[in-house]
Protein backbone atom coordinates (compact mmCIF):
# COMPACT_ATOMS: atom_id res chain seq x y z
CA UNK A 1 0.00 0.00 0.00
CA UNK A 2 1.26 3.50 -0.91
CA UNK A 3 1.69 6.21 1.86
CA UNK A 4 1.29 8.96 -0.85
CA UNK A 5 -1.92 8.97 -2.17
CA UNK A 6 -4.26 6.15 -3.67
CA UNK A 7 -3.68 2.69 -4.08
CA UNK A 8 -2.38 3.21 -7.83
CA UNK A 9 0.61 5.35 -6.45
CA UNK A 10 -0.43 8.89 -7.33
CA UNK A 11 -0.07 11.93 -5.23
CA UNK A 12 -3.75 13.48 -4.49
CA UNK A 13 -1.93 16.43 -2.08
CA UNK A 14 -3.39 19.53 -3.07
CA UNK A 15 -0.06 21.82 -2.43
CA UNK A 16 3.57 20.26 -3.95
CA UNK A 17 5.76 19.24 -1.43
CA UNK A 18 9.45 21.43 -1.22
CA UNK A 19 12.04 19.15 0.57
CA UNK A 20 14.28 21.25 2.81
CA UNK A 21 16.15 20.70 6.06
CA UNK A 22 15.26 23.33 8.28
CA UNK A 23 14.45 23.58 12.02
CA UNK A 24 11.48 23.85 13.75
CA UNK A 25 9.96 24.28 17.13
CA UNK A 26 6.35 22.83 17.47
CA UNK A 27 4.69 24.14 20.27
CA UNK A 28 1.90 21.76 21.87
CA UNK A 29 0.09 22.85 24.82
CA UNK A 30 2.47 25.51 25.63
CA UNK A 31 5.71 23.27 25.88
CA UNK A 32 8.12 23.24 23.05
CA UNK A 33 9.47 20.35 20.96
CA UNK A 34 12.75 20.54 18.12
CA UNK A 35 12.48 19.64 14.89
CA UNK A 36 13.86 19.01 11.40
CA UNK A 37 11.58 19.82 8.56
CA UNK A 38 11.55 17.45 6.25
CA UNK A 39 8.82 18.55 3.39
CA UNK A 40 6.97 21.42 3.69
CA UNK A 41 3.82 23.00 1.53
CA UNK A 42 1.07 25.03 2.03
CA UNK A 43 -0.89 22.29 3.20
CA UNK A 44 1.51 21.42 6.03
CA UNK A 45 4.23 20.19 6.81
CA UNK A 46 6.11 16.76 8.28
CA UNK A 47 9.15 16.35 10.21
CA UNK A 48 11.52 14.43 12.56
CA UNK A 49 10.02 14.83 16.01
CA UNK A 50 8.95 12.46 18.86
CA UNK A 51 6.49 14.38 21.51
CA UNK A 52 4.29 11.30 21.68
CA UNK A 53 1.37 13.10 21.22
CA UNK A 54 -1.87 11.77 19.50
CA UNK A 55 -3.07 12.41 16.17
CA UNK A 56 -5.50 15.64 16.28
CA UNK A 57 -3.57 17.52 18.82
CA UNK A 58 -3.57 21.18 17.66
CA UNK A 59 -0.17 22.75 17.59
CA UNK A 60 1.98 25.51 16.78
CA UNK A 61 4.86 25.51 14.75
CA UNK A 62 8.02 28.17 14.32
CA UNK A 63 9.88 26.78 10.77
CA UNK A 64 13.21 28.68 10.30
CA UNK A 65 13.54 30.84 7.14
CA UNK A 66 9.16 30.35 6.89
CA UNK A 67 7.29 31.80 9.80
CA UNK A 68 5.04 30.63 12.72
CA UNK A 69 2.17 28.42 11.48
CA UNK A 70 -0.64 26.31 13.80
CA UNK A 71 -2.31 23.18 12.61
CA UNK A 72 -2.69 19.61 13.48
CA UNK A 73 -0.75 16.37 14.21
CA UNK A 74 -2.59 13.92 11.37
CA UNK A 75 0.10 11.68 11.90
CA UNK A 76 2.75 9.74 13.95
CA UNK A 77 5.36 7.20 13.20
CA UNK A 78 8.42 5.95 15.28
CA UNK A 79 10.53 9.37 14.65
CA UNK A 80 8.42 12.16 13.35
CA UNK A 81 4.48 12.91 12.62
CA UNK A 82 2.64 15.34 9.69
CA UNK A 83 0.90 18.38 10.57
CA UNK A 84 -1.70 19.43 8.82
CA UNK A 85 -1.75 23.62 8.85
CA UNK A 86 -4.92 26.10 9.41
CA UNK A 87 -4.48 28.75 7.04
CA UNK A 88 -6.13 31.49 6.01
CA UNK A 89 -6.35 32.38 1.81
CA UNK A 90 -3.75 34.84 2.20
CA UNK A 91 -1.39 33.35 4.60
CA UNK A 92 -1.63 30.24 2.30
CA UNK A 93 -0.38 32.69 -1.02
CA UNK A 94 2.02 34.10 1.03
CA UNK A 95 3.51 30.57 1.98
CA UNK A 96 3.16 29.77 -1.34
CA UNK A 97 5.08 32.50 -2.53
CA UNK A 98 7.68 31.95 0.18
CA UNK A 99 8.42 28.63 -0.64
CA UNK A 100 8.71 29.36 -4.43
CA UNK A 101 11.30 31.95 -3.85
CA UNK A 102 13.23 29.33 -1.47
CA UNK A 103 12.99 26.62 -4.47
CA UNK A 104 14.75 29.69 -6.83
CA UNK A 105 17.24 30.64 -4.09
CA UNK A 106 18.19 27.17 -3.70
CA UNK A 107 18.27 25.72 -7.21
CA UNK A 108 15.86 22.75 -5.87
CA UNK A 109 12.98 21.03 -8.27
Amino acid sequence: MSDNGDDNGRDNRRWPRLSVQVSAEVRIEGVPYVGVVNDLSVGGTSMKLTPGERDGKEVEVSIDDFGEFEGAIVRRWEDGLALEFDLKEEDQFSLEEDLEAFRRENDLE
